[in-house]
């Protein structure tokens, strides 16, 4: 399997495959040269995750794509699927859903700037601005916060309010009993934004929670896994650039992911 994203983030959803993932090889392509994806155009970053993935799929001819990451996955899943000869699955936030669990019709969406101009979430929006409020957050901070905690273990609590302070000063943020995750990095914030935002853990939506499901349906089952426990089965990591390359590759080693070449 090829796991597309721009940086660790996509290793949240790795981790909540659980055993399903052990016996699976993944190929993970970690396009740090673009990261973070978030500050760029849609065009953009479709073109970059479409072109990518092409030649990762050309050399290593996997069974399936999952792009991990809802910049990518709302900029391309269906062009993808298209594409593409293999199942290819994506994280993308559903906004409905994530509205059907407020008491208050209140929700916070944070992601990045680019999955923040999407059509769908303008249009969303607009059809629910007589009986809900959604409260959106486009910041490229917090994916190098998100990032930074995964590579280190430590983030700097002021610079997250300070992330999030747009999102506070909104008059309506009082009201929020929801916060959508739409961003793969932000799962290694979720405490901090909760304790931000003065919301249980529970307000938490994240969209890769869904996508973490459907895969565990389509891989091998945990018995077959268990089967396997003890055989290596190769992970890969694959760079498309120098930027951060030395801690990237120690942060994947810690995951069993060696390095490949494209």
């Amino acid at each position: 399997m090829i796991f597309y994203d721009s940086g660790l983030g996509g290793l949240n959803l790795i981790d909540r495959l659980g055993s399903a993932a052990r016996s699976v090889r993944k190929i993970f392509l970690a396009d740090n040269a673009a990261f973070p994806l978030g500050r760029l155009s849609e065009t953009a970053v479709r073109d970059r995750c479409i072109s990518t993935l092409k030649e990762v799929q050309a050399k290593y001819m996997a069974e399936r794509i999952v792009i991990a990451c809802n910049t990518a996955a709302t900029a391309c899943l269906a062009e993808a699927q298209h594409l593409f000869s293999v199942p290819v699955h994506g994280v993308f936030p559903d906004l409905a859903d994530a509205l059907a669990k407020s008491r208050s019709k209140t929700v916070a969406l944070l992601a990045t700037p680019s999955t923040i101009r999407r059509d769908f979430i303008k249009n969303f929006i607009d059809t629910n601005k007589h009986k809900s409020k959604l409260i959106c957050l486009g910041s490229t901070d917090l994916v190098r916060l998100s990032q930074e905690k995964m590579l280190n273990s430590y983030v700097n609590n002021a610079e997250i309010r300070h992330a999030l302070a747009p999102l506070l000063e909104n008059p309506g943020a009082i009201h929020i009993d929801i916060v959508i995750l739409a961003c793969t990095h932000f799962w290694a914030l979720r405490t901090e934004i909760c304790e931000t935002l003065m919301l249980d853990s529970s307000a938490v939506y994240d969209p890769a929670d869904e996508l973490a499901d459907e895969l565990r349906q389509l891989l091998p089952s945990t018995a077959a896994a268990k089967q396997n426990e003890g055989k290596p089965v190769k992970s890969t990591l694959l760079l498309t650039g120098i930027e951060d390359r030395e801690r990237l590759i120690q942060a994947f080693s810690l995951r069993g992911f060696q390095l490949g070449d494209r």
